[in-house]
């Protein structure tokens, strides 16, 4: 592989369905970006997305068209940052390694020595389960992004969880906030922490991190987290209200 800068890989402008087996040898690392509107399948031995030299701006995965599917032991693991756009999906059903972390409760994109950021305003199919690291709805300043989970999502793992949550929100209420949707069943597994992101204050109520459509399981843990709410006096606590 090369050994020189990091490399950009822009797939899929044919618009077809394709499987990748092999790796990314390259000591920069790697920035790959999915288009189209057919699926990516990569079902081998990755290796080191962010590469193995001290690069910061290498390692960042995003999904801007079509699906990106993961395959037996084919993982995202070493990736910075997860990026999944509004027509965008993560599949990752077909992932059948043993996850790192993974409490045995789905399939896991794990932490790296870098915390990795998995976000935007797409749709991540298949059981998920986020225990380390950052976990972005927009990831940037989207106002109003909401990541959708297509199936479960699990937060956290019994004892080795890190972590957070990162919302934007504005001073309305219920519309410009960043949030998370399930379409199955939301697990808090452990404890983990919500940092908020003010795009022009918050007021007096309740705002929504996230709807799971089956009620939430281990809702009671909720009461461990921390909310990181910046200078503006005492942290709200979390709660849940129906299935949100």
């Amino acid at each position: 592989g090369n050994t020189g800068r990091e490399v950009t890989y822009e797939i899929g402008n044919l618009n077809t369905n394709t499987t990748y087996s092999g790796g990314f040898s390259v000591a920069n690392g790697i920035n790959l970006t999915k288009v189209g509107t057919g699926t990516l399948t990569l079902d081998g031995n990755l290796g080191t997305i962010a590469g193995t030299t001290n690069n910061n701006t290498a390692g960042t995965v995003r999904i801007r068209n079509g699906t990106l599917a993961l395959a037996g032991n084919a993982d995202l693991t070493t990736a910075q940052n997860i990026i999944i756009e509004a027509t965008g999906t993560l599949n990752v059903a077909g992932y059948t390694a043993n996850p790192i972390y993974s409490t045995g409760a789905g399939n896991t994109l794990a932490a790296t020595p870098i915390p990795q950021t998995v976000g935007g305003n797409g749709t991540i199919v298949g059981n998920y389960q986020h225990d380390e690291g950052n976990l972005r709805p927009g990831l940037t300043a989207n106002i109003g992004a909401t990541l959708t989970f297509a199936n479960n999502l699990v937060l956290g793992s019994a004892g080795a969880s890190n972590m957070q949550i990162i919302q934007d929100i504005t001073p309305s209420l219920t519309t410009g906030n960043d949030k998370l949707q399930v379409n199955g069943t939301l697990t808090i597994a452990d404890f983990g922490a919500v940092t908020v992101n003010f795009l022009g204050g918050a007021s007096t109520g309740d705002y929504v991190i996230a709807e799971s459509v089956n009620p939430i399981v281990d809702a009671a843990k909720l009461s461990g987290w921390t909310v990181n709410w910046g200078a503006r006096g005492a942290s709200p606590t979390l709660s849940v209200d129906g299935t949100s």
